[in-house]
This record gives C-alpha cells, sequence and structure tokens, in this order.
C-alpha cells in the first residue's frame, strides 16, 4: 500500500473539519434551551446599566452572544449571576459646580475642579 503524505494531511483535514461540525452542533444543542435577551431588556431585568453588562461579557464573568455588532445574554446565566452578585445601590451624589444647588442637607456647593497654576511669565526680554 502506498501512502502518500498530501493523503494523509487531506485525512487529517477532513477529521478536523468533520470535528468542529460535531462541537458546534454540540453547543447549539446545550444552548438551545436558553433564552437571550437584548442588552435593554436585561439592564431593564436586573435594573443596572447597560455599560456593566457590556463590562461583565467583555471580562468574562457573564455568557453572551454577539450578533452583529450586539449583545445577547443568557437570561439563565444572569438570573444565576444576579444572584449570587446584587447590584449595588446607586449612590447618592452631590451636584458640583457653580450653579448647583446643595443636594444634601448641611452640603455646601463643591467646587469644580481647582484651576491650573499658569506658570510665571517674565516680562524681561532675555539677553543673549
Amino acid at each position: 500500500m502506498n501512502v502518500n503524505i498530501h493523503d494523509i494531511i487531506l485525512a487529517l483535514m477532513c477529521v478536523s473539519v468533520l470535528l468542529n461540525i460535531v462541537q458546534a452542533i454540540a453547543w447549539a444543542y446545550q444552548h438551545a434551551q436558553e433564552t437571550y435577551i437584548t442588552v435593554q431588556e436585561a439592564a431593564n431585568r436586573y435594573k443596572v446599566h447597560h455599560k456593566t453588562l457590556v463590562r461583565l461579557a467583555r471580562t468574562g464573568q457573564v455568557d453572551y452572544l454577539r450578533v452583529g455588532r450586539q449583545y445577547r445574554y443568557s437570561a439563565q446565566h444572569l438570573d444565576k449571576y444576579f444572584k449570587s452578585h446584587p447590584p449595588m445601590p446607586v449612590a447618592v451624589r452631590p451636584m458640583v459646580g457653580k450653579n448647583a444647588e446643595s443636594s444634601l442637607p448641611g452640603q455646601t456647593n463643591l467646587p469644580l475642579r481647582p484651576k491650573p497654576k499658569q506658570a510665571e511669565t517674565s516680562t524681561k526680554n532675555p539677553t543673549l
């Protein structure tokens, strides 16, 4: 039997393609029972900001699918995640700036960032 190296490579490529197909079918079967929701639906359901959900997806803390440029989240996985990680309440922050009213009792208006100090310029012309 004369076996050519090209025949072996072709056979290995076919096996690799078939393995990828089997893995894709297994993944689809496993996830077929899950319900996926949009970012806005998830943000409304769990009372979190949509950027929080995107950050959780990018850091790998929650399961998601990309559909074009949009994220879709597994509702079952988000339920599980937010039961173990309840969202923190939004802190009450005072308003800042010149026109801000005092938002907390006894709190005065906080200034904006302090102005940077400007370098002193000399009026004398340097001599050469």
